[in-house]
């Protein structure tokens, strides 16, 4: 009976662990969608005439080496995939970005 107890506690840690890991991983997506909001409007690229490349705006993936040494992991790339999938950041013929303000406020009144 000790058993089942020990296994029991254990399968509800690994649970909880699991469930702590999933929040805190769309908690941290939640601030880099902020953050890479906030950059494209730091740096004007908020029209097509301001529009910059994701070098400029700090925003391209990083090399594998740079995210070896990095301790945290970095969604802004992710946040800044999700946004053009979405049609919030639109991309020039040049392969600039830039963020639509009315994509998304209209994008935020879906939800």
């Amino acid at each position: 009976m000790p058993d089942l107890f020990s296994y029991l506690l254990v399968s509800l840690f690994l649970i909880a662990s699991y469930l702590l890991a999933l929040m805190l991983a769309g908690w941290m997506f939640k601030q880099a969608l902020r953050q890479v909001v906030e950059i494209f409007r730091s740096h004007g690229a908020t029209t097509w005439n301001g529009a910059k490349t994701a070098h400029e705006l700090d925003l391209a993936p990083r090399s594998f080496m740079q995210r070896l040494v990095r301790v945290r992991r970095d969604y802004k790339p992710q946040a800044l995939r999700f946004l053009v999938h979405h049609r919030v950041v639109h991309r020039t013929d040049d392969d600039r970005i830039y963020l639509s303000e009315k994509d998304l406020i209209n994008r935020l009144r879906m939800k």
